[in-house]
């Protein structure tokens, strides 16, 4: 869990994905022993820790060791001796992930950062899991009654007597055809052969351009897929440590607005200069900032009890 914590399927096509499909099948199964299904359900809490916006980490981004990580690590580590220890491991957690904010700590939704030199894919977000869905058909038994059951056997026998009829009056005048009529289907016979050839032909011809319409196709796709190496994040925005070299800050342009004070900082708290202060702006809000708060009715204090003497 601590070693693909941070990892994608995308930088690791084979391992994520089994190791994933690995702890969540021994993690639900009922026929594993308690404690192979206890550390399944550890490492797949762990792979998934802070929605996958975080990674446990001794060391801040100044390279200096974060003391609550090191305690963090050290009581989780003695788990085994008691179980809440376990929830330690979160002190050992830092969030990944790029907020840029201005001088007044406000967060403007227009600034983005590019991702550029790698497909968008390679730093993506797992497939969120679906439940598989279970239809379950309930069919209502229907009461029959014998009176329906002798009406409709008698219905039957009146179907297959009249189809009787008419499959022997088939029957003759297929077996006794007129001379005339031979002598036409003999005639037709070899042209319907002969216009055969042509047909199977034209199939042959049309699978082949079906097939290279297929591989026109495909060359398409594959080209799309080199050309798209660059993707836009809007703040806030997920930003591995593995994606770190990656990231590059917009500084230069018309429509530049904000630049960061210091560009080499690619992830974390990133403060912006503000170059056109005077333009308009919109910022994210959160939703406690967005509801109007309602103006509290005044409670009345509740009467205060009447005197009374204590006897006891």
């Amino acid at each position: 869990g601590l070693v693909l914590m941070n990892a994608t399927e995308g930088m690791v096509p084979e391992g994520v994905k089994k190791a994933r499909e690995t702890c969540l099948k021994v993690a639900g199964s009922k026929y594993e022993d308690v404690m192979t299904r206890f550390g399944a359900i550890l490492s797949t809490g762990l792979m998934n820790a802070g929605g996958r916006n975080s990674v446990s980490s001794f060391y801040s981004k100044s390279g200096s060791l974060r003391q609550e990580a090191a305690a963090g690590f050290c009581l989780f580590a003695q788990l085994w001796y008691w179980f809440p220890l376990i929830h330690c491991v979160s002190l050992t957690l830092k969030p990944t992930g790029l907020i840029a904010l201005t001088g007044d700590l406000k967060i403007p939704s227009s600034y983005s950062v590019k991702c550029v030199g790698v497909d968008p894919s390679h730093f993506a977000y797992p497939s969120v899991l679906e439940k598989e869905k279970k239809e379950e058909k309930t069919k209502a038994a229907t009461a029959v009654l014998s009176t329906t059951k002798k009406r409709e056997a008698a219905i039957k026998k009146k179907e297959q007597k009249e189809t009787g009829g008419d499959t022997e009056m088939k029957a003759a005048e297929v077996a006794a055809p007129s001379g005339g009529d031979t002598e036409m289907a003999d005639a037709s016979a070899p042209s319907a052969t002969v216009s055969l050839v042509p047909t199977v032909m034209e199939v042959e011809s049309g699978v082949s351009t079906a097939a290279g319409v297929v591989g026109e196709k495909e060359g398409e796709k594959k080209e799309k897929k080199k050309k798209i190496r660059e993707e836009e994040l809007k703040n806030p925005c997920r930003v591995l440590p593995a994606q770190e070299k990656y990231i590059q800050h917009v500084l230069t342009g018309d429509k530049v607005r904000y630049v960061p004070v210091f560009p080499q900082r690619k992830s974390g708290i990133v403060v912006l200069r503000d170059m056109k202060p005077g333009e308009p702006e919109t910022y994210i809000t959160s939703e406690k900032e967005t509801k109007k708060e309602e103006p509290k009715k005044e409670e009345k204090e509740p009467e205060a009890p009447e005197a009374f003497e204590w006897s006891g």
